[in-house]
């Protein structure tokens, strides 16, 4: 198995499957995860919408899914421009503090991102995201201040994670199952927060949950890819990545 830190650092979900149906993600308004931030991009027209969410590992240095990033939000959003914004306010669009970064300078992805991201083409059935890491880094200019940084797991932790009991998430994304009728506009912007009871390990780069016994839906939307997956000392046990493509996705995290 390879090194902890390398396992739990490439996650959970992408919602990029729309499911013909109106849920409401078990989802509550998060006022306690302040490392947790929202990425905004600006679109050729200058709307500005949440892409994805991170959190913060280190004053200058946000962690976030590799997928995350400049030729996925132009392809999504039918263009983007270089200048994006970071908020770490309960609600992105408020805040008057956004933190601005270059889409192209100050994004690095994981290697592996180009082929996470081509098995979602892959009609071959040879590969799968799971073979494949799915972490990201935006790189601040300025020292973020007044916030507590997450923690990164140690080498020996994953065993001692799985066992826990209870795991917190927290993202900016949609709080609905998304349709045919979604648009980027239709997220809201609020930080909120969701709570699994069980991981399960897929292999040595992924964990994944099941969906919520309650609402049968994944816990997360569209914008919470890069949400963190904390346990209860605030260390991250994972970055959202993708949904499952199954009748009852199941998210997962590596």
């Amino acid at each position: 198995m390879k090194l902890l830190r390398t396992v739990l650092l490439s996650t959970f979900i992408l919602s990029t499957n729309l499911f013909c149906q109106k849920a409401l993600l078990s989802k509550s308004t998060d006022t306690i995860h302040h490392s947790v931030c929202a990425i905004l991009f600006t679109d050729t027209t200058g709307k500005v919408a949440v892409t994805g969410s991170g959190v913060l590992i280190n004053p200058r240095v946000l962690l976030t899914a590799g997928h995350v990033n400049y030729n996925l939000a132009k392809y999504h959003h039918g263009g983007c421009k270089e200048k994006g914004q970071i908020s770490f306010s309960n609600n992105a669009f408020e805040s008057t503090n956004k933190i601005h970064f270059n889409w192209l300078i100050d994004v690095v992805s994981h290697p592996d991102t180009a082929e996470f991201w081509k098995c979602f083409s892959d009609t071959t059935g040879k590969t799968n995201p799971t073979l494949f890491i799915d972490i990201g880094l935006i790189f601040l200019n300025d020292s973020i201040k007044g916030i507590k940084c997450a923690k990164l797991p140690d080498a020996n932790s994953l065993q001692k994670i799985i066992d826990k009991d209870t795991f917190s998430g927290a993202g900016y994304g949609y709080n609905n199952i998304a349709d045919s009728t979604f648009t980027y506009s239709m997220i809201d912007g609020y930080r909120r927060k969701w709570t699994l009871q069980k991981l399960f390990i897929h292999n040595d780069l992924w964990v994944y949950t099941r969906c919520d016994t309650v609402t049968h839906s994944p816990y997360v939307g569209i914008g919470d890819s890069g949400a963190p997956l904390f346990v209860e000392d605030n260390t991250v046990a994972g970055i959202w990545s993708h949904t499952n493509k199954t009748q009852k996705p199941c998210s997962y995290s590596s």
